[in-house]
């Protein structure tokens, strides 16, 4: 890898293997990394961080997704080297004294390209150079389930983003250590690693329970596309799986995924709301306590809407515009365009209206409706649900700090989408226009926001807010006209 050289160590230690209770460890990793600059945060509002910033990110997500992992960070390598199950250098060579892996030391090297690691503790390491001749195995082999994982981290550690390298160590650890991780234990794929008699089961229930849907789905051109889309790719890598089902949104799609992921759950997969990082909303705004009336107005933000702030002006067609986000998979859309606005009773509803960029070269606007809910009992925190493309994704979101003039807002999401098995973390900056504050700003209030919820500000991804062409308008109010608002543009 051009940017970053890594070597992953695998030390499977039979302790750890054999607990089972759920607050004992289950795996121990270590990661060295030097100070230089790294390519992390490419496309963030601040300079990029160090490859030793970065790996304390990594190491903050993998525990914040299972407190079972324990992350280790230093900047040069010890001495000895303590056991450890995953060894990860981050812009350094490992040294030459390292010692080698031996079925005594029960160690495994991943060194591109080099050497692999089996799937199970007694076979200790295969061989494998893609630039040489290589014997062949059989897909379900331990050997082609390590080059699969190891091709796979590769590709993850290309991106460069603490989610991908969280991702990996977390998968590596799911294949390796004996013990699920919830995070990415489940797949609603075919694989040599679910073995042939569980495909069959799942492609049976499909056929049996969906059958008119997969038809009518595999006989569209567009909803064919997307499950065509999905098959060349893991679908618990979030980046790409999502980004394939939104370049071929249909009805078609969403009863297909419907039926198999909701309604019948055939992959039987199972996804809760992060509980980490804990994150305590605004306790205050313009110098008062804050009410859920007040964080209502502030969700309302700028959207010309009579529930919203009277002295909050000039009015928009958006309650707010997302200027930076922190999640990989969800926050890099441009154009990302916020409406939030009252239902009936105490409810509220979300219509996020953003832009993609097809797998096919088209660019589409995307909308999604959420149901928002207060949670009793603590202003500024909120319930969200959606139907997305036949998943439902529960979220909690929380108003984490905000501007008193309405100038900036942090927020903070934790979701799930429990039939497909993912959950997932992100924080938003959102402003009137979508333009980042100025720096003195940014490296102030917001800084300490997005660190208080496990957030480095080089994590953020800017959005291409760029203007939108008057022949192509985003669709703001194709959902807000139907719950009976009377929507007036401030700008007509």
């Amino acid at each position: 890898m051009p940017h970053a050289l890594f070597l992953l160590l695998v030390v499977i230690i039979p302790s750890y293997l054999s607990l089972s209770s759920s607050v004992s460890p289950i795996s121990n990793i270590h990661i060295v990394a030097s100070t230089t600059t790294s390519p992390f945060g490419a496309n963030s509002p601040v300079p990029p961080p160090t490859f030793l910033q970065a790996a304390k990110q990594v190491k903050r997500k993998v525990e914040n997704c299972d407190p079972r992992i324990t992350v280790t960070v230093s900047s040069s390598f010890p001495s000895p080297l303590p056991p450890c199950d995953l060894l990860l250098t981050l812009g350094v060579t490992p040294p030459e004294s390292l010692p080698p892996p031996t079925p005594s030391t029960g160690r495994f090297i991943i060194s591109p390209p080099s050497l692999l690691p089996s799937s199970t503790p007694n076979d200790f390491v295969d061989f494998f150079s893609p630039t040489t001749t290589v014997l062949p195995s059989p897909p379900w082999s331990s050997l082609s389930t390590a080059r699969r994982l190891y091709e796979y981290l590769l590709k993850l550690f290309s991106r460069h983003t603490t989610d991908d390298y969280a991702t990996g160590i977390l998968l590596f650890v799911n294949q390796y250590s004996g013990v699920k991780v919830p995070w990415v234990q489940h797949s609603i794929d075919p694989s040599w690693e679910k073995g042939p008699v569980q495909n069959a089961k799942e492609f049976a229930a499909m056929i049996g329970n969906c059958g008119d849907c997969i038809t009518k789905c595999l006989a569209d051109e567009t909803c064919k596309a997307c499950i065509d889309a999905l098959n060349e790719i893991d679908t618990r890598d979030q980046v790409e799986s999502y980004r394939a089902v939104t370049s071929f949104e249909s009805d078609l799609l969403r009863d297909f995924s419907f039926c198999i992921l909701e309604k019948n759950n055939i992959f039987e997969c199972s996804a809760s709301i992060p509980s980490l990082p804990a994150v305590t909303p605004v306790p205050t705004f313009r110098g008062e306590p804050i009410t859920h009336d007040r964080a209502d107005q502030i969700l309302i933000g700028h959207l010309q809407d009579s529930d919203g702030f009277t002295d909050v002006v000039p009015k928009s067609d958006v309650s707010w515009m997302v200027a930076c986000g922190a999640n990989v998979a969800y926050d890099q859309f441009p154009n990302q365009n916020q409406l939030f606005y009252k239902g009936k009773g105490k409810d509220m509803w979300y219509d996020p209206v953003f832009k993609v960029k097809t797998l096919d070269g088209r660019t589409v606007w995307c909308k999604r409706h959420y149901k928002v809910r207060r949670v009793p009992n603590t202003p500024a925190q909120y319930m969200l649900s959606v139907l997305d493309n036949g998943v439902t994704s529960n979220e909690r979101w929380n108003i984490v700090a905000v501007a008193d003039d309405l100038s900036w807002c942090v927020f903070h999401y934790a979701g799930a989408a429990s039939a497909v098995g993912q959950s997932y973390t992100g924080g938003l900056l959102c402003t009137r226009d979508g333009k980042v504050p100025p720096v003195d700003v940014l490296n102030g209030e917001i800084k300490d926001a997005f660190e208080s919820v496990d957030i480095k500000l080089f994590e953020l991804f800017v959005c291409d807010n760029s203007v939108t062409e008057e022949s192509d308008p985003p669709p703001l109010d194709f959902y807000r006209k139907k719950s009976g608002k009377r929507v007036v543009s401030p700008l007509a």
